[in-house]
């Protein structure tokens, strides 16, 4: 939340969702990997 500047709610779980899937696939990632990760998906959502 802090990282997007969001509140609680359905994209905290969407995000969430993403980055879990972005793990299975590639395995764990460092702080800054999830950031950059969690930054370009945010990037792609409408809003």
């Amino acid at each position: 939340m802090a990282i997007l500047g969001v509140p609680p709610g359905p994209v905290v779980g969407q995000a969430w969702r993403h980055l879990k899937e972005v793990r299975l696939e590639q395995g764990p990632l460092s702080r800054e990997a999830a950031e950059a990760e969690l930054r370009a998906w945010w990037a792609t959502q409408p809003r």
